[in-house]
């Protein structure tokens, strides 16, 4: 599988953290071919649905380290939405709070102009077709 995303040469947009098993930590394998994706240039990573991926539930403190390994390889690679209207859920119960993605962005990355960076500036640039 790491070999046929490797071989896409158009960008390539990887949901939801690329729904890694946070119990397994950042050292597992397949958060570390998320890495080097993101570290080759055309892999884009939305640090989304973090309530999706998390089993210690808001604020998603079990997701943070990966949030935090990602924006130290490429916060130039790294894009957010708060998943709305957060579809696929079964249960009502399980659905978040609208806030909590927001705030968890802020946790995840403290630092504004990494922000700005994936809020604003990443977007625009893939949607422009950048590399």
């Amino acid at each position: 599988m790491k070999s046929w995303l490797e071989s896409i040469p158009g960008p390539v947009v990887v949901d939801h953290f690329g729904r890694i098993d946070v119990r397994q930590g950042v050292q597992q394998e397949p958060f570390q071919i998320l890495l080097s994706l993101v570290a080759r240039g055309n892999f884009w990573i939305k640090l989304s649905g973090a309530d999706r991926i998390s089993r210690a539930g808001y604020p998603y403190r079990d997701v943070a380290p990966f949030a935090s390994a990602l924006t130290k390889l490429r916060t130039d690679r790294l894009l957010w939405g708060s998943d709305w209207p957060h579809t696929g859920y079964f249960d009502p119960a399980r659905v978040p709070d609208d806030a909590e993605p927001v705030d968890s962005l802020f946790e995840f990355v403290p630092d504004e102009a990494a922000r700005q960076l994936i809020l604003v500036e990443n977007p625009v640039r893939l949607l422009q077709g950048e590399s």
